[in-house]
């Protein structure tokens, strides 16, 4: 389950961000989930809740907004929504789109107290 390693380096990350500007806690943290990304959610939000135990993230709330996978078509140029990264694309049928959204996996924000 490599979501917990990612949990862990965003554990990280927002310490750092929160101990540099004096905080005590993280109220919130907000990210950016693909589902493109290969992160599963659902392990996501598992990883979070066991590594957070006594850390500044403890307490906090956790808001993941999730983006849809887009694809556009090399062959014809239409755009279209991707369930995964191998989707032809619904008008020619043509495999290998370039992906336009969709990969993101990121930090957006964090409250801290």
């Amino acid at each position: 389950m490599h979501e917990m390693s990612l949990v862990l380096r965003i554990i990280d990350i927002a310490t750092e961000k929160a101990l540099l500007q004096g905080a005590q806690k993280i109220s919130k943290i907000e990210l950016l989930l693909g589902d493109l990304s290969g992160v599963m959610y659902e392990s996501l939000m598992f990883s979070f809740e066991i590594a957070v135990k006594h850390t500044l993230l403890e307490d906090a709330e956790v808001i993941v907004k999730k983006v849809p996978g887009r694809g556009l078509c090399t062959h014809c140029n239409h755009a279209y929504l991707m369930n995964s990264l191998h989707d032809a694309c619904p008008k020619c049928s043509a495999l290998n789109p370039t992906v336009i959204q969709g990969r993101e996996f990121q930090v957006v924000s964090i409250d801290v107290i």
